[in-house]
């Protein structure tokens, strides 16, 4: 299914702003 693709997704930009 392409719901952990999309939960991987939401991480990103979630932890992104927090790491830059």
């Amino acid at each position: 299914c392409r719901e952990f693709y999309v939960w991987l997704l939401n991480v990103q930009f979630a932890v992104e702003p927090v790491a830059g």
